[in-house]
C-alpha cells in the first residue's frame, strides 16, 4: 500500500514538473516575442523618424533587409514579427508592414517612396475639376514642381493603382464610424475601418457597415456594428475598458458568426447534392 502511494506521489511530482517546465517555456517564448517586436519597431522608426512628424509624405524607402541588418536578425524573423501587427503613432494607427516601402527612382538620381508619391498624386487629383481632369503629363509637371521628377508613364502606373485600390475599397466594403459620448480620433476610426474591411473577404456581394463607438453610463467602452449585405443584417456589440479591445472582441465575434453561417450553407449544399 505504501509503495503504491509512493508511486502515485512520484507520478504527480513528475506531472507537475512537466507542466511547470511547459509554462516556463511559454512565458520565455512570449517575452522573447515581445522583445523582438520592440526591437523591430524601434528600428523601423529609426529609419522612418520623419514620418512621425510629417506623415505619409515623409516615408523613406525601406525593405526588410534594412531592419534585419540593423538589429542582426534574419529577414524572415522581421517579416513574422511585423505580420498583422499595428502601431499607434502621432499620425494615426498603421500596420507595421506599411512602413516597408518600395522606391521609385526620380530623374535627379534620388529615390522616393511609391506610397508618398501616391499620396501627393491623391492631393493633386482631389483639387482638379472633375469635368476637366488633369492629364498624366500635367500631374507629372505638378509633381516636378514639388521636387518629385518622375516620368509620365510612372504617373500613369501609379494613377492606375490608386484608382484600382479606391474602386475596390468602395465596391467591397463601405464603412461609416460614429462616435458618441467619446472623443473621436482618426486612429480609432482607421482601426475600426480596417477590422471591418477584413470581414469583406467572406462576402461575394458589396457590404455596408455602420460602427458606433461610445461610452456607457458605467464608463465602459462600447463598440457596436451593423453589417448589411444582400438583405441580411448582422449585428455585434461588445464592451470593455478599452475601445480597441472592444472593437477586436466585436469583430472576432462577427467573424465567427459569419464563418459558422458560411459553414451551414456549404453543408446544406453538399446534402442537397447528395
Amino acid at each position: 500500500m505504501a509503495g503504491q502511494e509512493g508511486a502515485a506521489e512520484e507520478q504527480a511530482r513528475q506531472y507537475l514538473q512537466e507542466k511547470v517546465r511547459a509554462a516556463t517555456w511559454l512565458i520565455k517564448s512570449i517575452q522573447q516575442r515581445q522583445q523582438t517586436l520592440y526591437r523591430v519597431t524601434q528600428s523601423i522608426f529609426k529609419f522612418q523618424q520623419e514620418f512621425l512628424d510629417h506623415g505619409v509624405k515623409a516615408l523613406k524607402p525601406m525593405v526588410l533587409r534594412d531592419v534585419a541588418e540593423d538589429i542582426h536578425m534574419h529577414e524572415s524573423t522581421v517579416s513574422r514579427a511585423t505580420a498583422n501587427k499595428y502601431v499607434h503613432t502621432p499620425q494615426g494607427l498603421f500596420e507595421l508592414k506599411h512602413f516597408f516601402q518600395s522606391a521609385i527612382a526620380v530623374k535627379n538620381g534620388e529615390d522616393v517612396v511609391s506610397e508618398s508619391v501616391k499620396e501627393k498624386i491623391r492631393e493633386i487629383i482631389s483639387k482638379e475639376d472633375p469635368r476637366k481632369p488633369y492629364s498624366d503629363q500635367h500631374i507629372a509637371v505638378l509633381l516636378s514642381d514639388d521636387s518629385i521628377d518622375i516620368a509620365r508613364r510612372t504617373v500613369t502606373t501609379l494613377l492606375s493603382k490608386i484608382r484600382s485600390t479606391d474602386r475596390d475599397r468602395m465596391s467591397e466594403v463601405k464603412v461609416s464610424v460614429t462616435f458618441r459620448h467619446t472623443e473621436p480620433t482618426d486612429a480609432l476610426k482607421r482601426y475600426a475601418e480596417e477590422k471591418v474591411h477584413r470581414i469583406g473577404k467572406y462576402f461575394s456581394r458589396p457590404l455596408a457597415a455602420h460602427v458606433v463607438l461610445s461610452v456607457d453610463s458605467k464608463d465602459l467602452q462600447v463598440a457596436e456594428v451593423e453589417l448589411h449585405t444582400h438583405g441580411t443584417v448582422i449585428h455585434g456589440k461588445e464592451q470593455t475598458e478599452d475601445l480597441y479591445s472592444a472593437i477586436d472582441l466585436m469583430m472576432d465575434k462577427i467573424e465567427r458568426q459569419v464563418k459558422k453561417q458560411k459553414g451551414k450553407i456549404k453543408l446544406g449544399r453538399r446534402r442537397a447534392k447528395a
